[in-house]
């Protein structure tokens, strides 16, 4: 009986075995080869194509694509990004999504007739749009103020479009600063243009383009420019003190003049100048608008500054610096080492002694401090700088600058200079029998052209 039983199990086993055989060996994954049989792509670089030639390149390639449409200053119909990037490999039928640019926003024109350049700028930059401006001269509105736009109001336009703005600059009241003055004053500076006095000419060069306009041709050379509203005022070599109108036109003189006129300042309706007499040089003022004028220095000035509320002058004897009001009275003396040349801004003087050293000094406090001790010939002070020509070991000057508390000294050029001039961000250069312009941090040097 127990025999029976066991034969008749024997298959039962069997069958089971190959039950449990199939059961596991469905379970068992297969290779990778066999499970990732779909094919990889590269995904290529979109950007930049139109629609149209991407969908080629994408459906030769058997990727998908949804498009989303924005506003973008490229141009209209470019992609202007792909959500999956440039080289990645990626399985056909995967979706990319490409953002097509609708072109710039549009964007309505604001009225900027009126505003401070500041707030016109900044909402510009609020709605995307580029300013650029001119300068025009006006006494009537605020410095800096919109007098008016080249696209007007309301006006659509797209993103990224750039406005043009005339803005107002004051007339000059002080026709050319104490720095350039005191060295011969062939440069000054009014709104967008410099004023450059050459051989026998004048000529203005616009301070953004560089262009050059001349202005008038002269008999003899002309110094000492001041630029006062319409009129250029200047002293013509041995001949007297004129004006011209800043268009070149309407020539007249002033003061006729058969002596040196050593300086000329032009300052809120008056003309200061010194002249050579008797062997002494004595100071004038002029009323423009009476054609009055009266002598206010008597004595023999070497040479002389005037600032908003005095007149400074050194004498040949003595080498103190003095100060009187404007109509030379009430005369103090401040006393300083021989004054070879000197600049005032607010209470400071800055000055070179007879041994060539540049100073200082407080006009409050008088306690000089040695910026300088090197051989300088020329110097000129404008803002937080001090630009100066310092004695090389060669017939050449290195044209230098240096902070106005001796701090941060650098060489900008080397040349055979003679004196400075500064007006706005340029240095005009005299030396070699021309002039240079060059830009106050060095990057830009050019012969300057009068023909």
């Amino acid at each position: 009986m127990k025999k029976k039983v066991i034969l008749w199990a024997i298959p039962v086993c069997v069958l089971i075995a190959i039950l449990v055989f199939i059961f596991v060996a469905k379970s068992i994954p297969k290779p990778d080869t066999e499970v990732d049989s779909v094919e990889k792509v590269m995904m290529p670089n979109l950007k930049h194509s139109t629609l149209e030639d991407a969908k080629e390149k994408l459906n030769s390639l058997g990727i998908e694509f949804s498009v989303i449409d924005e506003y973008d200053l490229a141009e209209a119909g470019l992609i202007v990004s792909q959500d999956i990037v440039l080289g990645q490999m990626i399985d056909k039928g995967t979706e990319v999504k490409l953002t097509v640019s609708k072109g710039p926003e549009p964007v309505i024109v604001p009225n900027l007739v009126n505003m401070g350049l500041e707030e016109a700028s900044e909402i510009l930059l609020q709605l995307g749009l580029n300013l650029k401006s001119t300068v025009e001269l006006n006494d009537t509105v605020p410095s800096n103020s919109v007098l008016s736009q080249n696209i007007e109001p309301n006006q659509i336009i797209k993103k990224g479009s750039e406005i043009v703005v005339v803005i107002s600059v004051k007339s000059n009241t002080v026709g050319n600063t104490s720095g350039n003055l005191c060295s011969d004053g062939y440069a000054a500076e009014q709104g967008e243009w410099i004023y450059l006095s050459g051989s026998k000419s004048l000529i203005k060069i616009n301070k953004e383009t560089g262009q050059n306009i001349e202005v008038c041709k002269f008999e003899h050379n002309i110094y000492n420019i001041n630029v006062v509203g319409d009129w250029i005022y200047y002293y013509s070599f041995a001949d007297g003190i004129y004006k011209i109108r800043t268009d070149g036109t309407n020539e007249q003189e002033i003061v006729g003049l058969s002596d040196d006129c050593n300086l000329l300042f032009v300052e809120e309706g008056y003309i200061y100048y010194g002249l050579s007499l008797y062997e002494e040089d004595q100071l004038y003022k002029m009323n423009i608008a009476e054609n009055r004028t009266e002598k206010i220095l008597a004595e023999n000035v070497m040479g002389y500054i005037i600032t908003e509320n005095y007149i400074y002058y050194s004498m040949f004897e003595g080498g103190a610096l003095f100060r009187t009001n404007k109509d030379g009275q009430d005369k103090t003396s401040i006393p300083l080492d021989f004054l070879r040349g000197m600049d005032i801004k607010e209470d400071i003087v800055y000055y070179l002694n007879q041994y060539s050293q540049l100073y200082k000094t407080d006009i409050n406090n008088v306690s000089a401090k040695t910026l300088l001790s090197e051989d300088i010939s020329n110097f000129n002070v404008s803002g937080d700088w001090i630009y100066y020509l310092q004695k090389t070991k060669t017939t050449k000057y290195d044209l230098c600058k240096m902070k106005t508390d001796g701090t941060e000294k650098m060489v900008l050029t080397s040349a055979e200079y003679a004196s400075i001039n500064v007006v706005g961000d340029w240095i005009i250069v005299l030396g070699d029998g021309v002039k240079y312009r060059i830009k106050t941090d060095g990057t830009v040097n050019e012969i300057i052209r009068f023909d």
